[in-house]
């Protein structure tokens, strides 16, 4: 996929994965719609210029030409409205969110936003001889929760392919924010650890002289402490260097 360097207002920190548009033949029924308005006062004209011929040499060719005007007027009108429906409906996916944004008229605008987390199912769909031809069709995506709703992009480019993008992209989604779940809790243990007092962790004179297999542990007091003055019955039948270079008699 391209990379888009526009930003959406509102959504400066989100990264655009996806945009599109609705398909161009979507519009084939209004083309035709618009092409047969145009030619309906044209047809309308050679038939008078061949039966009433006398209308284009009097006062009422003026008011035939007001007509047309108008007319024409208001057909250019709808069809600046059919195009500016098509430009400004706008498909969109974040890495974070899914927008649609629905172009009512000239001065109305629906958008829609759900998290990319929120969506539970997503299919395509693709009906009829041109859409099938052309590959285009609606998408429809379903949000979890209490107040699930069904969101519905209509007569996108490879609805099939953009389908998997939003369910590959939500996968990603539980998968990062499963791993930052399990990060907090581990985090959360070890705190509490510490704070009953336990060694957060443990290490081994082997990872830190050669291979020992003593266990590390803070200073132990010694293992046979003297709880007072030293005994002089230890010392008792003990001969020392200096009573034997005195000489005499030793006592015992």
């Amino acid at each position: 996929m391209p990379k888009y360097l526009f930003k959406i207002p509102g959504h400066e920190d989100q990264e655009i994965v996806w945009f599109t548009r609705k398909h161009i033949m979507s519009l084939l029924g209004s083309i035709l719609l618009i092409i047969f308005l145009f030619l309906i006062p044209v047809a309308f004209g050679i038939v008078l210029w061949y039966k009433a011929n006398s209308i284009f040499e009097s006062n009422l060719l003026n008011v035939v030409v007001i007509l047309a005007a108008v007319y024409y007027l208001v057909i250019i009108s709808f069809t600046f409205t059919i195009w500016i429906n098509y430009y400004y409906d706008v498909f969109i996916i974040t890495d974070q969110e899914i927008i649609d944004i629905k172009q009512e008229g000239i001065f109305g605008r629906k958008i829609n936003e759900v998290s990319i987390l929120r969506i539970q199912d997503v299919s395509a769909q693709v009906k009829g001889v041109l859409p099938t031809l052309f590959n285009y069709g609606n998408v429809v995506a379903e949000s979890a929760g209490e107040n699930s709703q069904t969101y519905i992009i209509e007569d996108v480019p490879n609805p099939m392919k953009m389908a998997n993008k939003i369910m590959t992209m939500h996968n990603e989604q539980v998968a990062r924010e499963d791993r930052a779940f399990e990060i907090i809790t581990a985090e959360g243990d070890l705190r509490k650890n510490s704070a009953n007092g336990q060694p957060q962790s443990t290490a081994s004179f082997g990872e830190m002289n050669n291979g020992s297999t003593q266990t590390y542990c803070p200073p132990c007091p010694p293992s046979n402490p003297v709880s007072g003055p030293e005994s002089p019955s230890n010392s008792e039948g003990n001969v020392s260097k200096k009573d034997l270079d005195k000489g005499g008699e030793v006592k015992f």
